[in-house]
């Protein structure tokens, strides 16, 4: 998020997250809850103030539907342990709207039975490296889903991979917040 200051970026943030909170039970739609949130950074801040967003829904089927926000389309990890990105619908950044034509571009992707999908703020993929080369989060993924981590372990304990091989890259310096959640939908007991 671009702003005027930490507090007021803070401020904001809890605002829209506040709104979010509440869209998702009330919004039918993705679409709703993005322009809900899109209403709150409106009243909240001045011009010029935006932030991403990946909006992800998940219903009791094997399908989930995505919307970006100005954010990087989701890497998505396959029982194989190949890593492919999830196909997300684009729009522009929280705040920016106005600039669109047209309604919410949504995405349906099927999220089967051993994949996981990997949620992350921008921190992780802006974090630099030696050189300041940036974090290559799909390359990284590769990497870490052919150990023998990865595939003994859960959503816990992949998520502290992820974020352990964050941190040796970034040697141990992250210039910005690095969020990351793990999705997975899990194997039928009968199977």
């Amino acid at each position: 998020m671009r702003g005027t200051g930490r507090p007021a970026v803070v401020k904001v943030i809890a605002r829209v997250l506040g709104e979010i909170r509440e869209a998702a039970q009330y919004e039918p739609t993705l679409a709703g809850v993005a322009a809900r949130a899109e209403a709150c950074v409106s009243r909240s801040v001045a011009t010029g103030v935006l932030m991403t967003a990946l909006f992800a829904e998940f219903s009791g089927t094997t399908e989930m539907v995505l919307l970006s926000c100005g954010h990087a389309p989701a890497p998505l990890v396959a029982s194989d342990r190949g890593v492919r990105t999830a196909a997300c619908g684009a729009g522009p950044p929280v705040g920016l709207a106005e600039l669109a034509v047209g309604a919410p571009l949504l995405r349906r992707e099927p999220l089967a039975a051993g994949q996981t999908l990997v949620l992350c703020s921008d921190g992780v993929a802006e974090a630099r490296g030696c050189g300041g080369a940036r974090y290559p989060l799909e390359e990284r993924l590769t990497r870490l889903a052919s150990t023998a981590g990865w595939r003994a372990g859960g959503v816990e304990e992949r998520a502290e991979l992820l974020r352990s091989d964050l941190l040796a890259f970034a040697e141990g310096e992250l210039g910005d917040d690095a969020v990351v959640l793990l999705v997975e939908r899990l194997r039928s007991p009968d199977r």
